[in-house]
């Protein structure tokens, strides 16, 4: 089966620009994780909060920064999908008066219980777009089991491969799970070149303003 593998460059631009603005919501999800790390800090410093307290706070910062990394990489899969729906190959649906329906139907009754596998391949060529004959070709190829080529044909027909771009799409979704779930933070996504961090390291960089142990105010471009 003849099928176009090779995206444009037109089509190629698009991509890049499509999965920059996908990436894009990532770093406002860095922005509320340094908020969720310094709400928690500004609260671990208060000398009335008990030690137990304290480690109910670690607890929920923890927990909110998974849901945080969860809602985004959610709102990400959403538009992924879209992306990929947009590359796949596109059959038009075949619009057909009643009349019309039953009298193919009726054609292709006859026709494909003796039509070779070549004959199969080009009628499905042509008319791909319609229900009717996709479904009565389905039912042929399950009368017809135990015939291999035939079964190779419908093997190609339902395994249309492809585009190399499609193909990376599918492992970007399984890397954005490993985003959602890792027990480390995934920070910089938006760059493409995520750094992944310890969440009790930063929840520990708990601000200091002592001299020579001084620290900054948690920021993700300075903590490391």
């Amino acid at each position: 089966m003849a099928v176009n593998l090779n995206l444009g460059l037109e089509q190629k631009a698009q991509l890049q620009k499509d999965l920059e603005a996908m990436f894009a919501p990532f770093e406002q999800m860095d922005r509320e994780y340094v908020e969720i790390i310094r709400t928690f800090h500004q609260k671990f410093m208060n000398p009335n909060f008990t030690q137990q307290y304290k480690n109910e706070l670690r607890a929920t910062a923890k927990n909110d920064i998974k849901e945080l990394q969860q809602k985004y990489v959610a709102r990400a899969k959403e538009t992924l999908a879209e992306i990929r729906e947009g590359l796949l190959p596109k059959v038009d649906k075949v619009q057909k008066t009643d009349t019309a329906r039953l009298a193919d139907v009726t054609l292709w009754s006859n026709i494909l219980p003796h039509a070779d596998v070549n004959e199969l391949r080009d009628l499905h060529q042509k008319h791909q777009g319609d229900e009717d004959f996709m479904a009565l070709l389905h039912t042929e190829f399950k009368k017809r089991k135990g015939e291999p080529m035939i079964q190779k044909l419908k093997h190609e027909i339902e395994n249309v491969p492809l585009a190399k771009e499609v193909q990376d799409l599918d492992r970007l979704q399984h890397t954005l799970s490993l985003y959602a779930n890792s027990d480390l933070y995934p920070a910089y996504i938006h760059t493409q070149k995520p750094e992944f961090r310890q969440v009790d390291h930063d929840l520990n960089a708990v601000p200091i303003d002592d001299g020579a142990t001084w620290r900054p105010l948690f920021d993700l471009k300075r903590v490391r």
